[in-house]
């Protein structure tokens, strides 16, 4: 894996690295102070990930919209989880704001894997149908409490926010 990107891409991203987390970490949860951190390759705008050990990985926004993610995770990960017929990450720890970074952030258990890569998939349609089922299996989850999610929805509307960041990316 070559160098990951510490680019910002938006207004009030923090600088998140290994270091950082380490300190963190060892602040927050001593017994895992020896354990290594290692920044992930995310293709993500709104988390750092770092994998710490090998069976954990600590997961922080990276600005302040990303914040309230970070409750809604602890909260519904382990609420969808049983109906889903895969795992799902399971928070471990909560880690609170200090002086070091200003918000909460959290540590879940690693989950082997590897994402798919368009045309390089050796079972599509098996791929697929598991998808399906899991997209299935979501569904059936009752979310009548759930926070609004400001994505999906129709493509439509996001058009103009889409034409907007193409401009701003021109060159």
């Amino acid at each position: 894996m070559g160098p990951v990107s510490t680019q910002k891409m938006r207004d009030g991203e923090l600088d998140i690295d290994a270091p950082l987390v380490e300190r963190l970490v060892a602040r927050r949860f001593p017994a895992w102070t020896e354990l290594p951190v290692t920044r992930l390759r995310s293709s993500g705008t709104e988390n750092a990930m770092f994998r710490l050990g090998p069976e954990l990985v600590v997961r922080l926004p990276r600005h302040p919209g990303a914040v309230a993610d970070v409750t809604h995770e602890r909260d519904w990960l382990p609420r969808l989880g049983p109906g889903l017929p895969v795992p799902v990450p399971e928070p471990v720890a909560s880690g609170e704001p200090d002086g070091d970074f200003p918000w909460p952030w959290s540590v879940f258990r690693w989950l082997d894997g590897a994402n798919p890569v368009a045309g390089a998939v050796e079972e599509p349609e098996r791929l697929a149908k598991e998808l399906g089922g899991f997209v299935a299996a979501l569904r059936r989850t009752p979310t009548a409490d759930a926070p609004r999610s400001y994505r999906g929805g129709p493509l439509a509307g996001q058009d103009e926010a889409t034409r907007e960041a193409l401009a701003r990316l021109a060159g």
